[in-house]
This record gives structure tokens, C-alpha cells and sequence, in this order.
């Protein structure tokens, strides 16, 4: 069933002109139009569906911030650089963790919950079968809820199966899946692009689901997320990515659940189409073959240029399933949330080099310089609101939690800044993303992640 993996003509990368082009069905580097400039029609088509398509689902738009949690105008992706001043997409009033609507039983006849009946006004036979495919490396410690969550959903069994990719872990997460009713490969290739296109190469459903090691689904996430491919011009859907939430979260938990730096489907301006991120992600699995699948030789923003390429590529829109929910487990050091808003930076100029030729597309090498500068400029007045904060802790005045959310400002955004100027000077000012595209699989990965293992 699997094909071999696709070639790159020398020279090209994705969403550039030139980029090489296979038969349809093949995996490993995903394909991108070769003239940028016939997606102008299909790019205005996708931009103007999102704002009706987001305006009938419940959304709030927050309010302006509060002076102290001003940030420097402009960021990408809807995860680093976001001005928290700017109004942003927010989905209103998700079910918190650990609520579930079990299946309930009348005369001995087990029914699906309300929320079940009301999403697929169709039969039973109509309903899709899926494959949940996981990549993982080294998530013993949190993989265990992840399947158990996956296997307790109010969706047929016969109709879903979970298959996990191990990308080379060195823990016993080996051993804790297999104590699951689920399908396990080992994949030695790293990332998750590659761990993802494993899965699918082994997957006969109609839809392949994602999501992540560290995540845990809503009894209903499948149910939710299914529902709107009874459009046949939905060619991906994905939901809404919230905080697990737990008695002992640290002090940078609570800030990325304030934060909220996944946010799907649409993040904030200079935006080029709607993305799904890979926490939450659905799409058919004949337009994943027809595009070649994840860009094997991306470490970092697969999933949105998957996203991307899929509405460019088979002129499909995405979806946005406001209860298909996943809760995902925050970064829980200052180590790691540094690390984590470094390779933002450096995936969202990575993806501004691959799609800058694309009509319409909003960022630039001038937009960027003048983002980096302003987050530059916001730098001194983190370092100052930190320092009232400390004065004010003394005080008694504030919370332990409120006098550190200005120095987590501060990490982020000078990460995020790193990010940047790492992948500017790998691209050389965003001329080309080949140097990058090019770089040992594993000496990328320690350079974005800190291991040498995806």
C-alpha cells in the first residue's frame, strides 16, 4: 500500500515555483501548484468563506488588554508575536476537562448522547470511518491518557482505529502502548511529518484524524469532528485545541492556558489561509494522497503548511468544528517554553519563504523586519513591568503568579526573536528555504527542539 517516497528537483522547495511534481498517491513531500499565482482566485474564494463560515459558530472577540499585558503589534501563525491589544478568535465556553456525556442506557438499549444525534443528521451507515494516527517520541508519561481517552469515544468502534508511529523513543513508551488495543509502528525516519505519513500509508479509512501524544479527547471529538464532512467540499476539519487542566500545573501551565498560543483555524491578521494545527486535525484521506501527504523534510509548521497546500492544491475548503475538543498538556518549564516559541519563530519565517510567491500572501520580508523590531522595542517594557510587579509582590499587592507573567513575556518574545533571526540568516533574508529544507534531519531537530530525536 505504501508508495516510495517522493524527490525534490534540486534548487526548489514548497510553494515555490519550480517545486517538482509526482503522480498523485505518493508520500513524503507533499506538493505545492507550480505557478504561485493561480491560487489568486482560490486564496480570495477561502479568505472570504472564513468570516461568515466563523460568524454562525460561537466565537467571542475579547477586548482590548489590560496596559500591563500589552504586547508589541503584529505576530503570525496565532502563536508567537500575537499583540494581545488586538481583538482575537477565541471559541466560547469549551467543556472543561474531564466532563463527558457518557452513552446512556434504557431498557437494556444503549443510545449516543444528544450531542451525538444533533451533528450527523444521517445514518449510521453514512457515517466515516477514521484512523487516528499519533506520532510520539519519548511520551510514556502521558501517552497512556491519550489512547485511553481516544478508545472511551461515543463513536461506532468499528468504524475507528488508532494507529501509533514511535519515532525512536528512548523511554518505555514502547511498552505503555502496548498495553492498548491499538495498531503500533516504529518508524525510524524522525519528525512528525514523517511519523504522520506512516500512519497514513497504513490507513485504509476515509478520514485521517491527528492529534498528539500529550493531548486528551473530548468523548466526542470524533463524533464533532466528522460532522461536517457531510459537505463534500470540506476537505479538512479541525477543532478547538484548550488546557488540560490538573491540580499541579506550574507557573508556566497557567500562563499558556491565559495565552492560549494553539489556536486553529484562523489566529489573527496577515493570516494566509486557514490552518489546522496537527494537535487537532482531520482531513480525507484520497486529498492527503493526492497531495503527497505531510512535507517530510519540515521539522517545524507541517502541519500548517499541510493545511495550506490541501485548500491550494485540490481547491477543498477547511472547516472548524467549535466541539471537536482536545486538551493538550502545556509546556511545563521555562526551558521548554522558550524552546517552543523558538521554533514558532523560526517555522513562521520558514513558511513566509515557501509561500511568499503566492498572490496575496501577507508577509514579507519588509513585514517582517518591522515585526521583529517592534517585538525588539517591547523588550525594555517587559524588563520594567517585571521589576514594578517584583516591588508590588513585596507589597503584597499582587499574586506569586501575576508578578511572573511579565518575565514570561519577556522569554517568549526574545525566543521568538531568536527563532526568527535563526531561520532569516538559514534563508538568507527569506530568499530560499532550500538551505534549511537541505539541513541533517537530526541537527535540525536539536537545534529546534534541544535532542537529537524528533
Amino acid at each position: 500500500m505504501a508508495a516510495p517516497l517522493r524527490t525534490l528537483s534540486a534548487g526548489s522547495g514548497v510553494g515555490q515555483p519550480g517545486f517538482a511534481t509526482t503522480p498523485s498517491g505518493e508520500i513524503g513531500a507533499g506538493r505545492i501548484l507550480p505557478d504561485p499565482h493561480l491560487a489568486r482566485a482560490f486564496v480570495a474564494s477561502a479568505v472570504h468563506a472564513a468570516a461568515p463560515h466563523n460568524a454562525s459558530m460561537n466565537i467571542r472577540v475579547p477586548g482590548r488588554a489590560t496596559p500591563s499585558q500589552t504586547l508589541p503589534s503584529g505576530r503570525g501563525l496565532g502563536k508567537p508575536g500575537f499583540a494581545m491589544s488586538q481583538p482575537r478568535l477565541v471559541a466560547a465556553g469549551p467543556p472543561q476537562a474531564g466532563v463527558r456525556f457518557d452513552r446512556l442506557t434504557a431498557g437494556g438499549e444503549t443510545r449516543f448522547p444528544r450531542i451525538f444525534t444533533s451533528v450527523w443528521m444521517m445514518s449510521m451507515q453514512s457515517l466515516p470511518s477514521v484512523s487516528v494516527v499519533i506520532g510520539v517520541y519519548n511520551g510514556a508519561e502521558m501517552i497512556g491518557k491519550c489512547l485511553e481517552s481516544l478508545l472511551d469515544q461515543n463513536y461506532p468502534s468499528h468504524l475507528f482505529d488508532i494507529i501509533v508511529v514511535e519515532n525512536g523513543s528512548t523511554d518505555d513508551t514502547v511498552e505503555v502502548v502496548r498495553r492498548y488495543p491499538v495498531r503500533l509502528y516504529q518508524n525510524p525516519t524522525r519528525g512528525l511529518a514523517a511519523a504522520r505519513n506512516y500512519g497514513l500509508k497504513r490507513s485504509e479509512a476515509e478520514i485521517i484524524a491527528t492529534t498528539d501524544a500529550d493531548c486528551v479527547a473530548h468523548p466526542d471529538w470524533l463524533c464533532e469532528l466528522v460532522s461536517p464532512y457531510a459537505d463534500p467540499e470540506v476537505g479538512g476539519v479541525g477543532g478547538y485545541i484548550g488546557a488540560y487542566a490538573h491540580d499541579e500545573r506550574s507557573t508556566v501551565e497557567l500562563f499558556l492556558e491565559e495565552c492560549a498560543p494553539l489556536v486553529n483555524y484562523i489566529s489573527g491578521d496577515h493570516e494566509f489561509l486557514p490552518h489546522l494545527l496537527g494537535a487537532n486535525a482531520s482531513y480525507r484521506r484520497r486529498l492527503l494522497l493526492q497531495i503527497g501527504g505531510y512535507n517530510e523534510r519540515l521539522i517545524t509548521a507541517e502541519d500548517v503548511d499541510l493545511s495550506w497546500r490541501i485548500q491550494l492544491e485540490t481547491r477543498t475548503r477547511l472547516a472548524y468544528a467549535e466541539q471537536a475538543i482536545i486538551y493538550h498538556h502545556h509546556r511545563t518549564t521555562e526551558q521548554g517554553l522558550g524552546r517552543l516559541y523558538q521554533h514558532y519563530g523560526f517555522g513562521e519565517i520558514l513558511l513566509d519563504t515557501l509561500y511568499r510567491e503566492y498572490d496575496g500572501y501577507p508577509r514579507d520580508l519588509n513585514f517582517q523586519c518591522w515585526r521583529i523590531l517592534g517585538q525588539m522595542a517591547a523588550l525594555p517594557r517587559y524588563m520594567l513591568s517585571a521589576l514594578v510587579r517584583r516591588l508590588r509582590l513585596m507589597r503584597g499587592r499582587i499574586s506569586p503568579y501575576e508578578a511572573e507573567v511579565p518575565r514570561l513575556w519577556l522569554l517568549i518574545e526574545w525566543s521568538n526573536i531568536r527563532g526568527k533571526l535563526r531561520a532569516l540568516k538559514a534563508t538568507r533574508l527569506m530568499r530560499s528555504a532550500e538551505p534549511i529544507l537541505a539541513m541533517d534531519r537530526e541537527s535540525l531537530i536539536h537545534l529546534l527542539y534541544g535532542t537529537t530525536h524528533g
